[in-house]
């Protein structure tokens, strides 16, 4: 009896994780392998500067708990790794850098109430304009385009953002809001909710996306010739027989914080899709408005094609380039990569 006894007992403890599982408290491990081929030819520089680079390969965990009644616990722990085993990269681009958090929180999620986080996560600029972004995390990436012209002011808006609070909305028949807020722990002069705050939209049906943000940050301590930076951004798209015409503009005031510096970016991009094969192309034109008169403007432009060969997997090409008209500054850069990412 005692053995028939000991037997049952050891196969419950057996089941009994595989039943936590089940009920969705059990980690899921993710992320994304990509790594590129690329060769960088900028005016700057005498020699064309060829690398292998990491492009925001991650490693995720992510899990929920149902306690009942339509609420759930949700966590996630997301990490940017280097795969090229380097991060010294200097100059052109933005994306091989050395590990770090990137989306890491704790919170409880409501099927008809929404959402909220505690931890560190994109802003709702960056949430609801992103996707749209055709040739995000390559080198004709929105603000790898921008890096490269060396108008700061460009890449402003769209953050990953730590201490935060977020609250995300229901969908509601595609339609779906989020904000959120920095408790302002870094701010000495007064430590209130004053940091930053930003809240976005967008609505999804059918091939119709349109989404926008805005955010504003707050000057630190109140520095002698310092404002708060107000960004915002728009971004829309239509899917229409294999076809993808999208578009952003994104406009901030005080860049750094410095009053009267203000900049401005808009993109216009088009995809075609046939088969398992994508080809895209998109130009992209920024300016900065200096208060001592040295204003910055940039134009560049991307072609590129995708190839999945499953939904996981999928290679590309792309090339880039960049023309810089600088008071007092013309420069040019040139860019090709070739990548291979996977998802799992």
């Amino acid at each position: 009896m005692n053995k028939k006894l000991l037997t049952l007992a050891v196969a419950a403890a057996m089941v009994a994780p595989l039943a936590v599982q089940a009920a969705g408290t059990g980690p899921t491990v993710y992320g994304v392998a990509h790594v590129a081929v690329e060769s960088i030819d900028d005016d700057a520089n005498t020699d064309t500067k060829s690398r292998v680079n990491s492009r925001q390969s991650t490693l995720g965990f992510k899990g929920s708990e149902d306690l009942g009644n339509g609420l759930s616990a949700i966590y996630k722990m997301e990490f940017q790794v280097d795969q090229d085993g380097s991060n010294d990269d200097t100059g052109y681009g933005l994306q091989d850098n050395a590990s770090a958090s990137r989306n890491s929180y704790v919170g409880l999620a409501h099927k008809d109430f929404g959402t909220i986080i505690l931890g560190r996560h994109d802003n709702p600029i960056k949430m609801m304009t992103i996707s749209r972004d055709q040739f995000n995390t390559t080198l004709g990436d929105w603000n790898e385009v921008a890096a490269a012209s060396g108008v700061a002011g460009n890449m402003a808006g769209a953050n990953r953002d730590n201490n935060v609070i977020l609250y995300k909305s229901p969908n509601f028949n595609g339609f779906e809001a989020v904000g959120m807020v920095n408790p302002g722990e870094s701010d000495a002069a007064d430590g209130i909710d004053d940091d930053l705050a930003s809240i976005g939209a967008r609505y999804v049906n059918g091939p119709i996306y349109v989404g926008a943000g805005w955010e504003d940050r707050d000057s630190t301590n109140g520095a002698l010739g310092a404002d708060s930076q107000e960004s915002w951004r728009i971004a829309a798209s239509y899917d229409i027989a294999g076809f993808r015409v999208s578009g952003m503009y994104n406009e901030t005031e005080n860049v750094g914080m410095v009053k009267n510096v203000d900049a401005d970016t808009w993109q216009l991009a088009l995809s075609y899709k046939f088969g398992n094969t994508v080809v895209k192309g998109m130009y992209q034109d920024g300016e900065e408005d200096q208060a001592a008169g040295s204003d910055q403007e940039y134009d560049a432009f991307a072609l590129g094609v995708d190839h999945n060969f499953s939904k996981r997997t999928r290679v590309y090409a792309v090339y880039t380039e960049t023309s810089v008209d600088t008071t007092g500054m013309n420069a040019d850069v040139d860019a090709f990569g070739a990548g291979i990412v996977h998802k799992f």
